[in-house]
This record gives structure tokens, sequence and C-alpha cells, in this order.
């Protein structure tokens, strides 16, 4: 009985999973945000029956590209059904920030696969297609100024094309970055139907308490010192120089962010206002360096302590 059981309830969410990957590849825009529910029946399924029963609804799942008539699923489903089993043993075992760190583990994995996987196999590197994009823009952009008779700003425009490059050389801290995002939105997205299911997961610290370590800021400062060498660009040393400077910042974001949540809670503020912070903060880029900073002092001076006090 038991066995049926776990076999009806592997067919129910197979099912959820066939609807939600139909709804990501046909629906963009409700698509995206689904997207983040799809690891959710695999979380689910190895939560409540362990990792071998979880395998066998991934080999299941296979057949959901025939099913929906895109093979471009294919690569959706063992992203999202492996990385959903990786999150949902941590789970399992009351680990919570354990599935946060495997997740985007697996995720970053699956990501460097996929992106290998369609340079190797089919010719196409997302990066280069993106330059030689922009590189297209921008001769438009000379082109129809020429035109009317202006004259192009060739400064804007050469910082401009600086920036894509580096972009490229970013690649690594980009599929950091997104594996992260998906992992935290990810489970984001269980928290609620993980409760009502009565599945208990281990609480991890408000985001106001997240304290990084006080050695991050020197890592910073050296990495940012290393930068004013001329350090040849395209070398070893320079991608990985600028990967670490770009991840240390987006740490340092994040740190000054918690403070404004810790701030707020301090001294009773609404909790709309440190919401509003980080938008504008995404709004005007500017704001970003302010919130490094204040990051950074967090850190380096222990602004949490002096505001307790």
């Amino acid at each position: 009985m038991k066995r049926v059981n776990v076999l009806t309830e592997g067919a129910i969410l197979l099912a959820l999973f066939a609807v939600l990957t139909f709804m990501t590849l046909y629906l963009p825009l409700f698509g995206a945000i689904l997207m983040f529910f799809m690891p959710l029946p695999f979380i689910l399924y190895t939560v409540r029956h362990g990792l071998k029963p979880a395998g066998i609804l991934t080999a299941a799942s296979c057949a959901v590209p025939l099913l929906i008539g895109s093979l471009f699923a294919l690569p959706l489903t063992l992203i999202f059904s492996i990385s959903g089993i990786v999150m949902g043993h941590f789970y399992r075992k009351k680990q919570t920030a354990g599935a946060l760190i495997a997740g985007t583990l697996s995720f970053l994995l699956s990501f460097v696969v996929l992106y290998a996987a369609s340079v190797a196999f089919f010719q196409v590197d997302p990066v280069k297609e993106m330059t030689a994009a922009m590189d297209e823009t921008f001769e438009m952009a000379r082109s129809m100024m020429a035109a009317v008779g202006q004259e192009a700003n060739e400064d804007a425009i050469q910082q401009l094309e600086e920036q894509m490059k580096l972009i490229g050389y970013l690649i690594p801290s980009v599929l950091l970055s997104s594996a992260f995002i998906f992992t935290l939105l990810s489970h984001a997205a269980a928290i609620p139907v993980m409760k009502r299911l009565n599945v208990q997961m281990a609480k991890i610290k408000h985001f106001r308490e997240w304290k990084l370590p006080s050695s991050i800021v020197w890592y910073y400062l050296g990495v940012s010192f290393l930068m004013f060498f001329d350090l040849q660009e395209g070398s070893f040393l320079f991608i990985a120089a600028v990967n670490l400077l770009f991840m240390l910042q987006m740490l340092l974001v994040i740190q000054g962010f918690s403070f404004i949540w810790f701030y707020s809670y301090v001294k009773n503020y609404s909790k709309a206002i440190p919401v509003i912070a980080v938008i504008v903060s995404l709004i005007v880029p500017i704001l970003m360096y302010l919130v490094r900073i204040l990051g950074i002092i967090d850190l380096a001076f222990n602004l949490r302590g002096r505001v307790k006090k």
C-alpha cells in the first residue's frame, strides 16, 4: 500500500512538473516566474521519500520533452530535477544552509555544462553572440547619427564597448551569481508550499542578521590594489582578478543591504523602507557604491555594535 502511495504521489508530481515546463516554455513572461517553481516537485519528493525514489522520478521526467514536443525542455528537465533533488536531500537532513550552498553548486555545474555543450555541439557561444549583436548596435548608432549630420560620441561608444568586452571576462562570476539567484528564488518558492504540506524546514538566519567575515574587506582591498597594476588583458591573472573583484563587490553590497535591514529593525522603521532602498539602489546604480561602502564600514568597524549602543 505504501509503495502504491509513493508511485501515485510521484505520478502527480511528474504531471505538475510537465505543466510547469510547458508553461515556462510557451508563456514567456509568466513562465519566467514559474521557472523557479520547477525544482519544487523534486524537492518535495526527495524530502518525503529519499534519493532513490527521487532518482527514479528524474529518469521518468526525461519523457516530459517528448510529451510537450520540445527538445529544449530536456536540459531544463535535467537542470531543475537534479538541483531539486540536491536541495531536497539537505532539506530532508534539516540543513537549510546546506541546501542553499549545494543548490548553488548544482545550478552552477548545470550552467557550465550547458554553456560548454552549446559551444561544443552547436557552435553557439552566447557571449560572442551578445558581443557581436552589441557591435552591430554601435555601428548602427554611428550610421544613424551620421545620416542626420551629427558626430557620434566616440569616447562614450568606446567606453560601452570596453564594458561589453569586460562582460565576457566576467562569465564565471555571472554564472555563479545566476546559480545563487536561482537557488535563492527556488528556496523562496518552496517555503510556503513546504509549510502548507507540514514539511519541517530548519530556519536560517534572518537577512538582517547576516554578517560576513571581516577578512572580506582585506581581500577586497588587496584585489583592488592588484588591479592598479598593468595586467595583461585576457591573461589568467587578469580574468581571475576581475572575477574576484566583482564577487567581492557583490558580497559587500549584500552586507550593506543586510545592515540597512538591521538598522531599520533596530529603529523600528517600516519594513517597506529597506525594500524601497534595495529597489531604488537597483534603479540608480550610483547608490550601489554607497551601499558597498556601508558594507565595508559595517565589517571593518563593527557598525552594528555601535548602533546597538
